[in-house]
């Protein structure tokens, strides 16, 4: 069959659905025994599966049986072989499972394979590359019985699925709730759904009960990867709480590392998946996905952008998700039709509430509930902005053709419990609603610009010392191009320019005329300078400024201005003040918090110099500041007009999380009243370790010096680490 022949039966049923009610599909998919499907493939190798791979040359199978050795090819005389390995996740329910990623495989074509040699046949496609059919469901559960809440109608929801033809299924969570029914029905899933998963592909986000009471998230991690996955940054190798595992081996180890999330292209639309509410995993997806959307909206063949996970940022009645809401919305006021003419952020899919919804738009973007996919109905009313709502079971089928999406909630099988509320008939379309894609050229994204200059975090300078400058600008958006880049650099007369590294010299003023920079380059002058007048205690300071001839410095989020400040010194002190600076045995010294949501540990992965790093934790679940802070006091009592100077090297969490780091000196009196303070801060999205140094002249005698390292602005759980510290000073 055709592409578009199956396209055309698509939209056949669903005119017949809307006209008798589907009546001849009910009966048909009614007649399935609620127990057959556990025995139903009648072959040695059972829990048979497939997903998309990264690419779509690229297919995952999974199965669970004796056999390690899987056929394939374009009809049932396949051809060629693929040998399978165990997961890289252990799934703890039971053994004998396998995954094997084939490649080389041709876009949007239907392939057959069996699992051993006396295996069925079974098919799968990948991922489509023109118009097709998408089914989505969620919070469905297992027909299981044996811990006291079996869903036998599971059986028919998964035929009626099957019925459906679809070239791609995605569930939103809330599997098989094996936490309450205990976890031999996560093996039955994988049965129950033998119909439609040996010949469609499923894509999975995760829900709350996926890790909840005697469950374990690597009961599906282990079975499914994600498309291009994605950890988020709370999810490290020492997490053994969701959305982590305690290894099988080594129980303080994380052995569900990954797979949080993930995307892939389908036809012509990006799907996003997105987390569970982790510690930070919201805030780190929406800047993923942001660059994400962004290259989609730069690629002329996406029409669609499309997100969905388990939480809503929207129910029936208001807001659901308070932390996922304003990052939705944020995304759909650069993304969504109602933002730009061209915007292909169209619709998110959530489930996790048991009905089927649908809500008025916000912000641009439609926001339905798709979570009546078996486990229970609600018995809810709807509520003003609510276009539509459902309490009887359904699921979301999504048909593409050209730059249309027809989105059709379809009536699931009688709830037995209560089969009168929401009557439908099985198969009836219950609600439906086209959006229309963007197709055609795509609007280039604005550039946006960075700029930085930097001595290389050195502070305190004499007369007669060399600095050398690296100022750098870059354009981080990708698909963009920021014309006619120019960049100048103004010299403070305390300073004589050794070598402008090409640059038009004027009065205190080098230029570059530098072109055009496309999106994710960058370009670095260097100026070697030396200092060559000035008193002890004055500053100079240096500064960039970037300008474009489109005007790119005026598009929110550029930063085009740059500066970095210096101290001139008539010596540099001489003794060393902190007595642990490396952290190697103890934390000693640096015992005082920033605050009640500060935490410190000693951290062995990552270091500037020895074996330990100090890391400070922001150890709540909101965002702000954390630090450490010296305690005792390593200068105790001061004398006036001294010159010390602080020094720290600091590194961040995760390569593109922008952090901000600051070192601080306060001068604090016996009374406790802060006399004077001086400080640095730096911004960096690298794993790089950084050297932050302050200098200050203290004010008075008698008084105590506080060294405080501290990040004005973490997420939830997020980190930095701080090593080699040093509080130079004259000797007492």
């Amino acid at each position: 069959m055709t592409h578009n022949v199956r396209l055309r039966r698509h939209r056949l049923l669903r005119r017949l659905r809307l006209l008798c009610g589907a009546a001849a599909l009910a009966g048909a998919t009614l007649a399935v025994p609620p127990h057959a499907l556990a025995s139903a493939t009648n072959e040695p190798d059972d829990e048979i599966h497939s997903s998309l791979g990264d690419t779509s040359s690229q297919m995952w199978l999974y199965w669970h049986g004796p056999d390690a050795v899987v056929q394939y090819g374009l009809d049932s005389t396949y051809g060629r072989t693929a040998t399978a390995s165990t997961p890289t996740i252990a799934p703890n329910d039971l053994g004998g499972l396998w995954q094997v990623r084939l490649t080389n495989l041709a876009p949007g074509t239907t392939y057959h394979y069996r699992v051993g040699s006396s295996g069925l046949d079974h098919t799968f496609r990948t991922a489509p590359t023109g118009d097709f059919v998408w089914d989505d469901i969620g919070d469905t559960g297992t027909t299981y019985s044996g811990g006291g809440c079996v869903k036998p109608w599971m059986s028919q929801v998964w035929q009626q699925l099957a019925d459906e033809h679809p070239d791609l299924v995605t569930h939103g969570g809330d599997i098989t709730y094996a936490n309450s029914c205990g976890t031999p029905s996560v093996h039955q899933y994988w049965n129950d759904i033998a119909p439609l998963a040996t010949r469609t592909a499923i894509e999975y986000a995760w829900g709350n009960h996926e890790s909840a009471g005697s469950d374990s998230i690597a009961n599906y991690k282990g079975r499914f990867n994600a498309p291009n996955a994605q950890a988020i940054p709370i999810d490290s190798t020492s997490l053994v709480t969701s959305p982590g595992c305690p290894s099988p081996t080594k129980p303080s180890v994380n052995g569900c590392l990954g797979d949080d999330w993930g995307y892939f292209t389908a036809g012509h639309t990006l799907f996003i998946s997105y987390p569970e509410p982790w510690t930070g995993a919201f805030a780190s997806w929406h800047t993923a996905a942001d660059a994400l959307m962004a290259q989609a909206e730069a690629d002329p063949d996406i029409y669609f952008i499309v997100t969905f996970g388990h939480r809503p940022a929207y129910a029936n009645a208001g807001i659901s998700d308070t932390t996922l809401q304003p990052i939705l919305d944020a995304l759909a006021d650069t993304y969504s039709p109602a933002a730009r003419p061209d915007g292909k952020y169209v619709v998110n899919v959530a489930h996790h509430i048991h009905n089927g919804q649908v809500l008025s738009p916000k912000h641009g973007l439609l926001h339905v509930i798709d979570g009546g996919g078996g486990d229970e109905e609600t018995n809810v009313t709807q509520n003003p902005g609510t276009l539509w709502l459902t309490n009887h079971l359904e699921h979301l089928q999504v048909t593409f053709s050209g730059d249309q999406m027809t989105l059709d909630f379809i009536c699931g099988p009688p709830y037995p419990p209560n089969p009168n509320l929401d009557a439908c008939t099985q198969g009836a379309v219950l609600y439906s609603q086209t959006l229309q894609g963007y197709q055609g050229n795509a609007t280039p994204p604005d550039p946006q610009l960075s700029t930085t200059v930097s001595d290389g975090s050195v502070s305190s300078v004499q007369v007669g010392d060399t600095v050398t400058y690296r100022a750098t600008v870059q354009n981080t958006r990708a698909g963009a191009t920021a014309a006619g880049l120019g960049m100048s650099l103004t010299v403070p007369p305390d300073l004589t320019v050794l070598d402008p590294d090409g640059a038009t010299v004027g009065a205190g003023t080098l230029s570059w005329d530098l072109g055009n920079l496309t999106g994710g380059q960058s370009v670095t002058r260097t100026v070697k300078t030396q200092v060559t007048s000035g008193s002890p205690g004055d500053t100079f300071s240096v500064s960039l400024q970037a300008s474009t001839a489109d005007n790119a410095c005026a598009i929110p989020g550029s930063v085009c201005t740059a500066i970095d400040t210096d101290h001139i010194v008539s010596s540099l002190p001489t003794k060393e003040y902190v007595t642990n600076g490396g952290f190697e045995s103890s934390k000693t010294g640096w015992t005082g918090l920033y605050n009640s949501f500060s935490k410190t540990a000693r951290f062995a992965k990552a270091q500037h110099d020895g074996r330990y790093s100090l890391k400070v934790i922001r150890n709540t679940t909101s965002s702000g500041a954390a630090g450490v802070v010296s305690k005792p006091s390593f200068v105790p009592a001061t004398s006036s007009n001294s010159g010390f100077v602080a020094s720290a090297w600091v590194r961040g969490q995760k390569t593109g999380q922008a952090q901000t780091v600051v070192v601080q000196i306060n001068e604090v009196s016996p009374a406790g009243v802060v006399l004077g303070s001086a400080s640095r801060s730096l911004t960096f999205s690298d794993l790089t370790w950084h050297q932050l140094q302050v200098p200050y002249t203290t004010l008075g005698n008698g008084d105590h010096l506080d060294y405080v390292i501290y990040s004005p602005g973490l997420n939830a759980g997020a980190w930095f680490l701080t090593d080699t510290v040093s509080l130079l000073g004259p000797p007492a």
